[in-house]
């Protein structure tokens, strides 16, 4: 899979401004340079604000006069849009235009709800929505079973260098910025994936036996009762 960010842009409520972009060069590094508090950190939080995030981290001197923000991206050479408004009164916005292609020239809400979205992006990315659980051991080598809801989202802490964390020693993930993988069980199956130290079709795998090895334990303890009872 492979993710290309080629555009940011930003429409404002004075509609006699005009909209700002920032144009990503492909298959290269692209540098952001700038004095402090021009907005640098403000550019991922865009871009995880687009992605359909649950938080709102952008800068208030530039949500207050901003109206919706646009991330333009391709998933192994598709390209999408996705503007999200920008929220009011400090409540997070559920108004987005979604699409296949460009930017929009005024944007509008076109979708129905923000988890049918999110469904329609795991696909994009690769994610099969039949597997959403995986089963874990834990230190006792007892078979101990944990459900996890995972999607595209998740894997974005591998993607981001966030200013919580540049210059501090020893710590590489943002968790902070990233409050939904505060779980450490569901952080190392992710790392796993992330990784490719397990894929899908593992984690299917695991799931199919540890289904099987309940089973085989339920009969088990009915087979001991049986025996019990005619003992007795």
């Amino acid at each position: 899979m492979k993710l290309t960010i080629h555009e940011i842009k930003i429409w404002f409520n004075d509609e006699t401004t005009k909209t700002r972009s920032l144009n990503f060069l492909p298959n290269k590094i692209n540098v952001i340079t700038g004095l402090a508090n021009t907005g640098k950190t403000t550019i991922w939080s865009i871009i995880d604000y687009c992605l359909l995030s649950e938080d709102f981290n952008i800068a208030t001197s530039i949500s207050k006069v901003a109206s919706w923000f646009g991330l333009r991206f391709s998933i192994n050479g598709r390209e999408i849009s996705i503007v999200r408004q920008s929220p009011s009164d400090k409540r997070i916005s559920s108004n987005i235009y979604f699409a296949y292609g460009g930017f929009p020239l005024i944007p509008e809400n076109n979708i129905k709800s923000i988890n049918e979205l999110k469904e329609e992006l795991n696909k994009e990315f690769g994610f099969d929505n039949s597997i959403k659980s995986f089963f874990v051991t834990n230190s006792s080598n007892k078979s101990l079973k944990k459900e996890y809801q995972f999607d595209y989202r998740d894997f974005l802490i591998f993607c981001a260098l966030t200013d919580t964390i540049i210059g501090v020693r020893n710590i590489y993930l943002d968790n902070i910025f990233y409050s939904n993988l505060g779980n450490i069980d569901k952080l190392t199956k992710i790392f796993d994936l992330a990784m490719g130290i397990h894929d899908l079709n593992t984690i299917e795998a695991y799931n199919q036996l540890y289904k099987i090895e309940e089973k085989l334990s339920d009969l088990e303890k009915d087979k001991n009762y049986i025996l019990k009872i005619n003992r007795n």
